[in-house]
């Protein structure tokens, strides 16, 4: 499989403006909120978002529509912090907010070439992220970040937790914020809720189970990590990719048992980082594929 390379014709330069604390609009819980074993995914996912023209009050409509949402979501203002069993939490009480940056870049937003493959150093200029993210107490679950260009067109560039969303549960917030922005009541409330997915005090172990058996690394990824410098790259599977990934996948006619998802890839490439070769592919859904709905901004 082939990387894709974002091209410019020059460097692109991106002109920041001083992080301004979004809140939410009107007074929120706070208290503690429990993340189960399934959350405890502490890494931040960059996501951009482009529009080809902007009005000139752009910046401040998705910056009202942020504080607003912030009400219903508004565990995203929180930061992590550990409660007495070790496990991550969101300290809703520590209200410090979403970090909101007005930036601007020097060329159209043309030039960013296809905005599905943005290089990592492109990436970088467009998701704030600027913040000590080992400091759980401070650094932040959410950022954004608006970019104008010359040619009018604009780029939201977000940072979200893992802890906080998956997938499905991302995009759930997106929408939201989209639908304020334009006016619109929320077509989908949150429920923050995840003791569900909670285990019963004592626990109550009915059956042995292999799943949590230690495995010894026959791989040597450790050393691998050591010995190889970690390279960045944009991987697109598109259609035809993933029909020649299910043929492959095939065994005397029968396909086997897999769902395609871009977030599977992204996930995947995330703890695989070092990793030259996909040791499997779940596929088998359509290009949206399949997303594991965790509970909580759901």
């Amino acid at each position: 499989m082939v990387a894709f390379e974002t091209e410019t014709k020059n460097a692109l330069m991106v002109e920041r403006s001083v992080p301004v604390a979004v809140l939410p609009e009107q007074e929120t819980p706070g208290g503690s909120l429990f993340l189960s074993n399934l959350d405890q995914a502490d890494f931040f996912i960059p996501s951009v978002y482009s529009f080809d023209r902007s009005e000139a009050n752009t910046v401040d409509v998705i910056k009202q529509a942020l504080s607003k949402v912030l009400v219903h979501y508004y565990p995203l203002a929180g930061r992590l912090t550990r409660n007495s069993e070790g496990k991550l939490a969101v300290d809703c009480q520590k209200k410090l907010g979403v970090p909101f940056v007005e930036a601007s870049a020097n060329c159209d937003i043309v030039n960013l070439g296809d905005k599905r493959l943005l290089d990592s150093n492109v990436l970088q200029k467009l998701v704030y992220r600027d913040f000590p993210e080992d400091m759980r107490e401070v650094a932040p679950l959410l950022t954004a970040q608006v970019t104008k260009f010359r040619c009018g067109g604009f780029t939201l560039g977000i940072a979200i937790n893992h802890c906080m969303v998956d997938a499905s549960s991302g995009m759930n917030f997106m929408n939201s914020w989209a639908e304020i922005a334009r006016g619109r009541p929320l077509s989908l409330v949150p429920c923050h809720d995840r003791t569900i997915m909670k285990s019963r005090v004592p626990p109550q172990i009915t059956d042995a189970s292999g799943n949590f058996v230690h495995v010894s690394d026959v791989s040597n990824l450790t050393a691998l990590y050591e010995e190889e410098q970690i390279v960045w790259k944009s991987f697109h599977f598109d259609s035809e990719k993933l029909a020649t990934l299910k043929n492959m996948a095939t065994t005397d006619g029968q396909a086997m048992a897999i769902f395609t998802c871009d977030h599977t890839l992204r996930w995947f490439g995330q703890a695989m980082r070092g990793c030259r070769q996909v040791a499997s592919l779940a596929a088998g859904r359509g290009d949206h594929g399949l997303a594991l709905c965790r509970n909580g901004l759901a």
